[in-house]
């Protein structure tokens, strides 16, 4: 009879340990803003929703309310608020970024930065009052001259749950949403997974839009909520066991 229980509790343990949780983050590029030229800088405006908002660490918040911009990469601004502080809730901060950017925020100092071409064109940055740390929002895309100003939601986590070693038909589907001021055309693309495979550790994710591959361009309409998908599935599970976690930034852009 202890034998029997003995070879029991092996098989339950091993079970136990060939299940695991992939998952992985999303980060959109599709953040709603514009900047424009004007006399000494440039002036930012858009909008924001709480999925843009990512949450940094006390040293990379240098002031209260920061806003850094580039055009072209060489030419740097940057305009910094010691008092405006946000608040913790990501819808209340949101919020107050956006009465910011409805008046236009004026982006008038030079500044100069150690990297040349940084991803982003611009970033923008929100202290949370004395809680150490803050919010972060960025854009990847130029602003082109009168180019539309398109509000966007995707979730910020995808995950397949519990899935169990060499098992196969594990399906996930994200919904997202685009809706711009004008007519638009916008492409949707993962950067640097153009194959279609995204690995999260020792496992493979394969995902398609609405098209069936790896990329998708839509035409959205003035004023109009479009709605598009993106379908994971896990084609490899790995041979490790555990919890698996990966990234990848999902890049939107639209003229």
């Amino acid at each position: 009879m202890k034998n029997y229980q003995l070879v029991k509790k092996k098989s339950l343990t091993f079970i136990v340990f060939i299940l695991f949780i992939m998952l992985f983050s999303l980060s959109s590029k599709g953040a709603s803003l514009t900047f424009k030229p004007t006399s000494g800088g440039y002036i930012i405006f858009g909008s924001v929703n709480s999925n843009d908002l990512k949450r940094v660490g006390i040293m990379n918040i240098v002031s209260a309310f920061r806003v850094r911009l580039h055009e072209t990469g060489v030419n740097f601004y940057e305009q910094k608020d010691p008092t405006a502080y946000c608040s913790y809730e990501p819808a209340s901060a949101a919020a107050e970024i956006n009465d910011r950017l409805k008046q236009g925020i004026p982006v008038l100092t030079k500044a100069v930065y150690d990297m040349s071409y940084p991803e982003w064109t611009v970033t923008l940055d929100c202290r949370i009052g004395a809680n150490p740390g803050g919010w972060s929002v960025q854009t990847y895309t130029p602003s082109p001259p009168n180019g539309a100003i398109c509000d966007t939601s995707v979730p910020l986590k995808v995950s397949f749950g519990n899935v169990g070693a060499g098992s196969t038909n594990n399906t996930t589907v994200m919904d997202g949403t685009i809706k711009c001021d004008r007519n638009a055309d916008v492409s949707l693309s993962f950067k640097g997974f153009d194959d279609g495979y995204i690995p999260v550790q020792d496992a493979k994710v394969k995902f398609k839009f609405d098209n069936g591959l790896p990329n998708y361009k839509l035409t959205v309409e003035k004023d109009i909520m479009t709605n598009f998908k993106i379908n994971f599935e896990a084609i490899s599970t790995g041979t490790t066991t555990g919890y698996k976690s990966a990234s990848a930034i999902l890049v939107m852009q639209w003229q």
